[in-house]
């Protein structure tokens, strides 16, 4: 009775330990192996139609923003011209590439990239203007007066990426390990049921996740007249192209692991007859 309960109870916490070192190696394999890669993104935006879809949306808010304020379209010609479908591919590509480069650790300094070519000298700071193209962030933000820049958590996003493998690698140790003491858990003949449920919930909350995060890709405009800010253009252009990637990829593991767990329920341990 007692070893019984013994067992129920080591089960318990192994599942619990399988269940977090699922989600957490997850988590880590998402930014790794999506987040942090150029090519993720790309496709994303193409798939999706960022780059022409944020040009139009850019232009009529700023537009907008302009109307609201007494002024007429024709007042923002010098800005919405320079807004095109090319020169928004070529800003955010560069800045997102500078972003991965530091965050993967390829880069000492977080860059930024401002098309200084194509904005007339008048619109921009004239301490800007003999930039190149791609400047250090902390040096951008003190050439705008930006005050504390250097209590800014800048330099820890250079470890996003060795975060995101140490995690990922000891998930998958800690998996495995939890794995094995689960399996030595279940006695001779019987089924892996206990595993399998742990497997097979795990692939459905990660399905289930994956449906409802499309819901998520979208933030509400900030402005009460109702007109789009900049930021809310940029955050609702890019975001749900990201987040209907990572929900494609959560489908593909919860099915799997779905049926894993269903195909668990019909393994027997293997008995083994030791000769005398």
């Amino acid at each position: 009775m007692l070893l019984s309960i013994m067992r129920i109870i080591a089960r318990s916490i192994l599942n619990l330990v399988i269940s977090i070192s699922l989600s957490l190696g997850l988590l880590a394999g998402t930014v790794k192996f999506q987040l942090l890669d150029y090519n993720f993104w790309k496709t994303s935006f193409e798939k999706h139609d960022v780059y022409q879809n944020l040009a139009a949306a850019s232009r009529s808010s700023l537009d907008s923003q302009i109307e609201n304020k007494g002024g007429k379209k024709s007042d923002a010609r010098v800005f919405t011209d320079l807004i095109t479908t090319e020169n928004v591919r070529d800003f955010l590509d560069k800045n997102i590439k500078n972003t991965l480069s530091f965050m993967n650790g390829k880069s000492l300094e977080l860059y930024v990239y401002l098309p200084v070519k194509i904005i007339p000298n008048g619109l921009l700071p004239k301490n800007l203007t003999a930039s190149q193209g791609d400047i250090p962030l902390q040096d951008l933000l003190t050439k705008l007066n930006y005050q504390n820049v250097e209590s800014l958590p800048i330099k820890n996003l250079s470890r996003v990426e060795y975060y995101a493998t140490l995690v990922l690698v000891c998930s998958i140790l800690l998996l495995a390990v939890a794995i094995y003491l689960s399996v030595l858990l279940v006695e001779e003949g019987r089924r892996f049921t206990s595993l399998g449920v742990t497997m097979l919930l795990f692939g459905l909350s990660t399905f289930f996740v994956s449906r409802v995060g499309g819901r998520l890709g979208s933030f509400p405009s900030a402005d009460p007249t109702g007109t789009p800010s900049f930021a809310s253009v940029l955050v609702n252009g890019i975001l749900p192209p990201l987040v209907d990637g990572f929900t494609v990829s959560w489908s593909i593991v919860g099915v799997a692991f779905i049926v894993i767990g269903l195909a668990l329920f019909f393994v027997r341990k293997p008995r083994y007859n030791i000769p005398k």
